[in-house]
């Protein structure tokens, strides 16, 4: 399981996942359970909608950092 720690060496997320990606713009690409999701630094869940892929969270978090 992965997670992520801030600048103090504290984990940001209660949350394990299965894999993570690097922080982009503020957010980072997450997956748990086969499907994928996004995070702020905060640790955060931001979307409540669970996405098949990594491509298809992408799409939606760029289409979402355009407006």
């Amino acid at each position: 399981k992965h997670n992520f720690i801030n600048k103090n060496g504290e984990i940001i997320s209660d949350t394990w996942f299965d894999f993570v990606y690097n922080f982009s713009e503020g957010y980072a690409i997450v997956k748990l359970n086969d499907k994928y999701n996004f995070i702020n630094k905060n640790g955060e869940i931001m979307s409540d909608k669970l996405f098949d892929s990594y491509m298809d969270v992408k799409k939606y978090l760029d289409n979402l950092l355009k407006k």
